[in-house]
């Protein structure tokens, strides 16, 4: 589907609804899947490579319904409200690659 953004434009509502997603070295923005672990204290995103992306793939950035219509399904079990939206550039140091290893899968914890 699309929506207008301007009398004589409309835009694809892939493009406006903000999901998780990962940024990927070499890759680019994936959509994302958004598990809550560790007791619910913590958010663990995960995505689907392409096919020949290397297994060393790393994660550049985290997004969560960081865009102009947030698409949150996380919610604060303190507060019943949705966990605020973020974009976020991670440093070498916070680089993580999935324990398990697979060449499809990559994921990054949240902060």
């Amino acid at each position: 589907g699309s929506t207008p953004v301007s009398p004589t434009a409309n835009v694809s509502m892939a493009l406006m609804c903000a999901w998780a997603s990962l940024l990927v070295d070499g890759v680019g923005w994936l959509n994302a899947s958004a598990e809550a672990t560790a007791g619910g204290r913590t958010l663990l995103l995960s995505a689907v490579l392409p096919v020949r992306t290397s297994s060393a793939a790393r994660v550049l950035a985290t997004s969560y319904g960081y865009g102009p219509i947030p698409m949150l399904s996380a919610y604060d079990a303190g507060t019943n409200l949705p966990v605020l939206p973020w974009n976020t550039t991670l440093s070498m140091a916070t680089w993580a690659q999935p324990p398990y290893a697979p060449a499809t899968t990559a994921t990054q914890p949240p902060y």
